[in-house]
C-alpha cells in the first residue's frame, strides 16, 4: 500500500536526509527503504558528499553511517578527480542540479493561491520570485502605479473577487476614518457611503476654491 506522506514526515526528511543513516530513517518513519528513496528523489534530495565519504571510509562509529560533528572527511581540500574515477564522475553528472534547471515545485506563471492568514489572493508574476497581490496587480494593469498612502480595496467586502468593477480605490486615511464599519452594510448601502463621502470631498475642495 502506497505511504501518505504527512507534512512533518516531509519536513524530518528534508532535514535528515543528506546526513541520516537510512536504517535511522526507518525507525522514525515506520516506512520502507524503496519509500523513502522515491519521496527523497520527488523532493530532489540528496546525500552530502561528506555522508557519503564517511560511509564508505567508516571514519565516524563502525558501522553507523552518520557524519559525526568535527569529523574531517578525507577529501576535503581535494579535487573531485582526486579521490573519484573518470567512470564515477561521469555517473554523478545524472544527479548534479545543472544550470538553468527548473526545480518541480516551481510555480508557473499565473499560478494563483488564496492565503489562508487574510484571505487575500495572490499571483506569480514574471520576473519575480514572489507571489504579488492579484488585486493590486488588476488595478495597476488599469490604472496604473498605485500612489503612495492608498490602497486598492473591494466593493463588495470579498478579497477573492479581483474583477476589476469590484475594486476601488481608497486613501489610508479615509480608510481609516469610514472603512472600520462599512462592510457590516449591504452593498447597496455601501456604495451610498463611498459616494457620500466622495460628495464631501467636493464641496469641500469648491467651499475653499470660491473662498473670498
Amino acid at each position: 500500500m502506497k505511504h501518505l506522506w504527512t507534512q512533518s514526515e516531509i519536513d524530518y526528511l528534508k532535514r535528515h536526509y543528506s546526513d541520516t543513516p537510512m536504517s535511522d530513517m526507518i525507525k522514525h518513519l515506520s516506512v520502507s527503504k524503496n519509500a523513502i528513496h522515491s519521496r527523497a528523489h520527488i523532493l530532489g534530495l540528496r546525500k552530502s558528499q561528506e555522508f557519503i565519504a564517511a560511509t564508505a571510509q567508516a571514519t565516524a562509529r563502525p558501522n553507523s553511517g552518520r557524519f559525526q560533528k568535527g569529523n574531517i572527511p578525507s577529501n576535503k581540500g581535494k579535487r573531485q578527480c582526486e579521490y573519484m574515477t573518470a567512470d564515477a564522475i561521469e555517473r554523478t553528472k545524472a544527479t548534479r542540479f545543472q544550470k538553468g534547471h527548473i526545480p518541480h515545485n516551481t510555480k508557473q506563471v499565473g499560478h494563483e493561491r488564496i492565503c489562508n492568514k487574510d484571505g487575500y489572493v495572490y499571483i506569480k508574476v514574471e520576473g519575480s520570485r514572489k507571489m504579488v497581490l492579484k488585486h493590486r496587480l488588476v488595478w495597476e494593469s488599469h490604472h496604473g502605479a498605485i500612489p503612495k498612502g492608498y490602497n486598492v480595496q473591494f466593493k463588495d467586502g470579498n478579497r477573492q473577487n479581483c474583477d476589476i468593477s469590484n475594486l476601488y480605490l481608497i486613501s489610508k486615511q479615509e480608510q481609516l476614518r469610514t472603512q472600520n464599519g462599512i462592510y457590516r452594510y449591504p452593498v447597496e448601502i455601501q456604495k451610498t457611503i463611498r459616494n457620500l463621502s466622495t460628495l464631501k470631498k467636493r464641496i469641500k475642495k469648491y467651499e475653499q476654491t470660491n473662498r473670498n
